[in-house]
């Protein structure tokens, strides 16, 4: 019936990577509790080295800036789906309003990460201007 898998297709690996660690920190992850390994918690616990990727906090907040600048409808299609990755298209058809279809949703979220893909260029761009010219102001 619907699948996520046009969505996971048409972005990159790093994309993916992006997504997921800005969910963790607007789910309340912080740096203190993704990197504690368990070893340092009462009880027993497992015997192996905890396996989750590092949050990277500035990275992440880079993400919700971008987000934050979206049209309401891919913001929404977009924070949902990465937010509670793994759930159906149905499911987040219907947090997005009456009479929202799901093959509506997938190409809102599919829209929006084009989008967001394009403001994340835009903000690195900015990024590299101020640096480019805080060098020459060093240098001169």
């Amino acid at each position: 019936m619907c699948g996520k898998g046009k969505i996971y297709q048409a972005v990159s690996e790093n994309f993916i990577r992006q997504m997921r660690n800005w969910a963790l920190t607007s789910a309340g992850a912080s740096m203190g509790q993704s990197l504690i390994s368990s070893c340092y918690t009462l009880g027993g616990g497992d015997r192996y080295p905890e396996s989750r990727e590092p949050v990277l906090i500035g990275e992440a907040e880079d993400v919700g800036q971008a987000l934050g600048k979206l049209p309401n409808r891919y913001k929404q299609a977009v924070s949902l789906f990465w937010q509670y990755e793994g759930r159906p298209l149905v499911w987040f058809a219907r947090r997005c309003g009456e009479g929202v279809d799901w093959r509506t949703y997938e190409r809102r979220v599919m829209h929006g990460h084009e989008l967001l893909k394009a403001e994340l260029a835009k903000q690195a761009e900015e990024v590299a201007r101020y640096r480019a010219s805080a060098l020459m102001s060093q240098s001169a």
